[in-house]
């Protein structure tokens, strides 16, 4: 168990041991067991050996989405990518996933 705290402009996420992504917003602090810490985004809890999701390029970013079932955590990788980033391509890849969770 650690604790974090946001220390970038923007909401951003990190990934629980268990998979969860917490969202913490600008200057705020989340406590759990954390596995995906950005240094850059975070002071506290352990770097991470592997990059999170948003990291990734848009191909990648699309392929890992076809594993993703619920829509809420597309939402919220969303949330964090137009808080941060704004790639026209990953948001259009997530939306599309979004709106395909939520059709079904």
């Amino acid at each position: 168990m650690g604790s974090i705290t946001n220390i970038s402009s923007g909401a951003r996420g990190a990934y629980l041991a268990d998979g969860q992504l917490v969202m913490v917003d600008p200057g705020a602090s989340a406590d759990g067991d954390f596995a995906d810490v950005n240094p850059e985004w975070f002071e506290g809890g352990a770097s991470a050996a592997e990059p999170g999701p948003l990291d990734m390029s848009v191909d990648d970013l699309t392929a890992h989405l076809a594993a993703v079932e619920d829509p809420d955590e597309v939402q919220k990788l969303i949330d964090a990518e137009t808080a941060g980033k704004s790639r026209k391509g990953a948001l259009a890849a997530l939306e599309a996933r979004r709106d395909e969770l939520l059709a079904a």
